[in-house]
């Protein structure tokens, strides 16, 4: 068996679709209608403030997919590198949704 290179694709799409997950689940809360009907059809200050946020994070989360496709940012294990550079960009992002959240 060569253990020089591993893959762990299947546990980092758990991890980036986790912190996707809960980052829209967050748009969603914000973005919930009742803020809507309880200011007569205004938007809540929440949904204002956010809208920066919710983009930014969208252009953050397409930018890892894209990145981990090259060399730098590979899913991939090697004895120089045994913890993947995507694997710290999933883990600033997650702190970034905790932080926000």
């Amino acid at each position: 068996m060569d253990f020089t290179q591993k893959t762990i694709w299947a546990f980092f799409a758990l991890c980036y679709i986790a912190n996707y997950v809960n980052m829209l689940s967050l748009n969603e809360i914000i973005h919930d209608h009742h803020f809507r009907e309880s200011k007569g059809g205004e938007k809540h200050h929440l949904e204002k403030s956010a809208h920066k946020y919710f983009v930014i994070m969208n252009v953050l989360y397409v930018s890892l997919f894209a990145a981990m496709f090259g060399n730098y940012l590979s899913v991939s294990c090697s004895v120089e590198r045994a913890y993947p550079l995507c694997f710290t960009a999933a883990t600033g992002l997650y702190f970034i949704n905790a932080v926000y959240n």
